[in-house]
């Protein structure tokens, strides 16, 4: 039994591995957390329901988690590229994050955090499909 859960570990850690974004920060206390050295930040969010890059989790009560991605998956330029959107992202970006700001007693406020297309070396296949399909050739 040992050796099944020894295995069933190096697995998991093979496969987080080979992640080239992570949303960093724990539920329901996330804080405010850093990407490690070797990591760009893309965003930071208190709930993600409607992302491509990295796999969210629960919402943060408290605090924001940080989307990092590897240095070697983002070709970031001098001045960070991404925005924060109310509705939809502008023509030449993409939505990584939805951030939910929460009040008290009133009904949240959801923003897209959209970044330029061109600063994601790596890109979903969700993306290139539809980049695929949206390349104005009929």
């Amino acid at each position: 039994m040992y050796q099944l859960c020894l295995i069933a570990m190096i697995f998991a850690a093979a496969a987080a591995a080979d992640t080239p974004c992570e949303w960093r920060g724990h539920a329901p206390f996330c804080g405010s957390q850093e990407c490690p050295q070797g990591w760009a930040q893309l965003a930071k969010s208190s709930d993600s329901d409607d992302n491509d890059f990295a796999e969210f989790g629960n919402v943060c009560i408290f605090g924001q988690k940080t989307l990092c991605c590897k240095n070697e998956h983002v070709r970031m330029k001098h001045v960070p590229t991404c925005t924060r959107k109310a509705e939809g992202c502008p023509s030449g970006q993409v939505k990584v994050a939805v951030e939910r700001i929460a009040k008290i007693y009133i009904d949240n406020d959801y923003y897209n955090i959209c970044c330029d297309r061109e600063i994601l070396a790596h890109h979903h296949k969700k993306h290139e499909q539809n980049e695929i399909m949206n390349d104005g050739s009929d």
